[in-house]
């Protein structure tokens, strides 16, 4: 398979979106990935797929504890702010630190912070494995933003149609 078919494949499928997070001196440094996933529950571990070529992704790859905060579906206003320059990706975003000093993103569907556990090169991407410590989860009503088709959505779009 093409490099080009393949990514027209793998933008096809749903994905939540969730903003990778840490800080650098500081001050937050996130980036938008799709690839976030739940792998165990004892231990309790998540992890995402960066692409090794994103100059955000390798400031993040050498952090030792990350946030997690999956976008919930009315945090569109979020998803535009971090396709612009890492430097202002929280700038005007709600956003508050977690007791270990993480970022996290006000509202989101799911928020978490995680210890890395491990990382793995795989092709042009690198998996990172992390321990989740602590989470908090949006309530009954709430739901997360997806990616699909090359556009932003939502499953109560899905499911009123």
């Amino acid at each position: 398979m093409n490099d080009r078919d393949f990514r027209l494949m793998a933008r096809s499928l749903p994905t939540t979106v969730t903003v990778v997070s840490g800080t650098v001196n500081g001050a937050p440094l996130g980036m938008v990935v799709g690839s976030f996933v739940p792998i165990s529950s004892n231990p309790a571990l998540v992890g995402f797929f960066g692409d090794r070529r994103s100059n955000t992704f390798t400031s993040i790859v050498d952090m030792t504890r990350l946030s997690f905060c999956v976008l919930a579906d009315n945090q569109h206003e979020v998803v535009e702010k971090f396709r612009g320059p890492a430097s202002n990706r929280f700038d005007g975003v709600d956003w508050y630190p977690s007791a270990r000093g993480l970022p996290r993103i006000r509202g989101s569907f799911v928020s978490l912070d995680a210890e890395v556990h491990s990382r793995a090169e795989l092709g042009d991407h690198i998996m990172v494995v992390a321990r989740v410590l602590d989470s908090e989860v949006g309530g009954p009503d709430d739901a997360p933003i997806l990616y699909h088709r090359f556009q932003l959505t939502t499953l109560r779009a899905a499911t009123s149609a």
